[in-house]
């Protein structure tokens, strides 16, 4: 775990650092995120919600916790940094089960957990005192992948996915509003690269794609 920590704030002084000195604004945050599969047929799941007919019902989805470092930087344009460790949560590819005699039973769909810590670095411009948008560079370092399986397997238990890459580059665009102590961001990420491992990804494509929404308590 110290091993962890450590890391993680290594790479946020990277990334504060590579703003330069000055008039540094720091930030809490905490996001809520839809992770967007582009290119298989995972399904997106939801934030928050309910279904009478999953286990369990209530549903929970993408969340996180990080930290923000804002610096204006001439004019018209502000400096943004953010880490942050979040699960991106989605429904899998369906299994289809069959029985003995190789007939169709139908199909089944698990929730799958990334476990992921993302960092990204944007320049933003100011459409406003209050208001910035602007685009940037990043990337996600994937901790662990888990797929919930339920029932209908007689042991439910929860299997580790190990054909994803660890370290995927993104591409972040955000949109920022800045009300006095509290920070508004909504931020879509796209991968650049294909996210499955070899030889898998020979046969199989999948891009990342996340939708985040985030809302950070200024701290000096």
């Amino acid at each position: 775990m110290k091993t962890f920590v450590l890391f993680i704030t290594v790479q946020f002084c990277v990334v504060v650092t590579a703003f330069g000195q000055g008039n540094l604004q720091y930030f809490l945050t905490l996001n809520g995120n839809y992770f967007l599969p582009i290119g298989s047929d995972k399904q997106v799941y939801p934030i928050m919600g309910y279904d009478k007919d999953a286990d369990p019902k209530f549903l929970l989805g993408g969340l996180g916790l990080g930290a923000s470092v804002v610096k204006e930087w001439k004019e018209k344009f502000l400096l943004k940094g953010q880490a942050n460790i979040s699960s991106h949560a989605y429904w899998d590819e369906p299994i289809y089960l069959t029985d003995a005699n190789a007939n169709p039973l139908g199909s089944f769909v698990c929730k799958s957990v990334d476990y992921v810590m993302g960092i990204t670095a944007t320049i933003q411009y100011r459409l406003s005192k209050r208001v910035a948008i602007g685009p940037g560079l990043g990337a996600d370092f994937l901790l662990v992948s888990i797929s919930n399986l339920s029932e209908p397997f007689t042991h439910p238990d929860h299997l580790r996915n190990g054909h994803y890459k660890r370290v995927t580059p993104v591409i972040p665009l955000e949109l920022s509003f800045y009300l006095n102590k509290v920070l508004l961001n909504v931020r879509y990420e796209q991968g650049l690269v294909n996210r499955f491992r070899d030889p898998l990804s020979e046969y199989e494509k999948e891009m990342n794609s996340l939708l985040v929404f985030e809302i950070g308590f200024k701290l000096n």
